[in-house]
C-alpha cells in the first residue's frame, strides 16, 4: 500500500511540474520518459525536474539512467539528489568503490587486514589497470611480508606504476593514436588539446563523466569552449594532482577544473605555478 501511494506521489510530482512549467503531459519528452521507465514510476518526480526543469538533455538522461540500472544494490535513491550530475558522481563513486572492494576480496583474508582507506583509494582511482591489480593480488598477495599495511601499499603502487606506466612517453604514444595535440609538451609536464570524446575516454580517467558517458563530453566541450588535459610527473601515480582536467571559455577562463579522482579544483591559482 505504502509503495503504491509513493507511485501515485512521484506521478502527481510530476504532473505539477509539467503543470506549473506549462507543458502538456502528452509532450515527446514527457511520454518518451515514460516509456523508458515503464511501470517503475518511483523516482519519475525528479528525472521530470532533471529534464523539464533543468533542462537537461533526453539522450544524457537516458545514458546516466541506464547506467544506473546496471548498478547493483544502490544505497541512495535518485531523489536524494538535487542535480543529475550530482547523481551521476554518485554512481560513479558507488560503482568504483564497490569495484575497488572486489578487487580487495582477492588478497587471503589475513592480508585483507592490511588493507587502509589509503590502498582502497589507491585502487578505486586506477581501476583502469584494475586486472593487472588482480593478477597482482592472486599471484603475490598471499606474501606474509604483505600482512604489513605500508609495505602492501609501497607495492601495489610499484605494480600500478608499471602498469600505467604513467610517464611522459606513454601518454605522447596514447595522444598520437587518437590525433591529440599537445600545447605543451615538456617531461614533466604535458598538455593535450581534447577536441573528441574518443580523445577523453582514451586520456582522462574513469572517474570523470566526460571521459565515461558521451553526451556528458558534450555537455561540457562545445563550440564555446576548450577542454584540456594535464599530466603532471612530478607528481607520484597515488597524487590526485597528477593529472587535472580543465574547461576553457573563449575569453581564456577556467570555467570547471578537476583533479585525476574528480573532485573540483578549488584554488585556480594552482595553474599558476604549473
Amino acid at each position: 500500500m505504502i509503495e503504491k501511494y509513493y507511485l501515485f506521489e512521484n506521478l502527481q510530482q510530476a504532473r505539477k511540474i509539467l503543470r506549473d512549467l506549462n507543458i502538456e503531459e502528452n509532450t515527446k519528452k514527457f511520454q518518451d520518459l515514460r516509456n523508458l521507465v515503464g511501470h517503475n514510476l518511483g523516482n519519475l518526480g525528479i528525472f521530470t525536474k532533471w529534464l523539464f526543469e533543468d533542462r537537461e538533455s533526453f539522450d544524457t538522461f537516458k545514458e546516466v539512467y541506464d547506467y544506473m540500472k546496471t548498478i547493483p544494490n544502490l544505497d541512495k535513491k535518485p531523489d536524494e539528489f538535487e542535480k543529475m550530475e550530482d547523481f551521476l558522481n554518485y554512481l560513479q563513486n558507488f560503482e568504483s568503490n564497490r569495484i575497488a572492494h572486489q578487487i580487495i576480496k582477492v588478497l587471503p583474508i589475513s592480508n585483507q587486514r592490511s588493507v587502509t582507506s589509503e590502498l582502497k583509494e589507491l585502487i578505486r582511482t586506477n581501476l583502469d589497470v584494475k586486472e593487472g591489480i588482480i593478477s597482482f593480488f592472486r599471484n603475490k598477495g598471499s606474501r606474509s611480508i604483505y600482512s604489513d599495511s605500508a609495505k602492501l601499499y609501497e607495492a601495489t603502487k610499484k605494480k600500478i606504476k608499471e602498469l600505467k606506466e604513467f610517464n611522459p612517453e606513454k601518454v605522447r604514444e596514447k595522444a598520437k593514436k587518437v590525433g591529440v595535440k599537445l600545447i605543451v609538451d615538456t617531461d614533466d609536464i604535458i598538455m593535450a588539446d581534447i577536441t573528441t570524446y574518443e580523445q577523453s575516454k582514451q586520456l582522462g580517467t574513469e572517474d570523470w563523466c566526460i571521459s565515461t558517458i558521451p553526451s556528458m563530453f558534450t555537455q561540457y566541450v562545445n563550440s564555446f569552449t576548450k577542454q584540456y588535459f594535464i599530466w603532471d610527473f612530478t607528481k607520484d601515480v597515488d597524487d590526485n594532482k597528477r593529472m587535472i582536467g580543465a574547461t576553457i571559455s573563449p575569453k581564456n577562463i577556467i570555467t570547471s577544473a578537476h583533479w585525476a579522482d574528480d573532485k573540483p579544483v578549488q584554488d585556480l591559482t594552482y595553474f599558476d605555478n604549473l
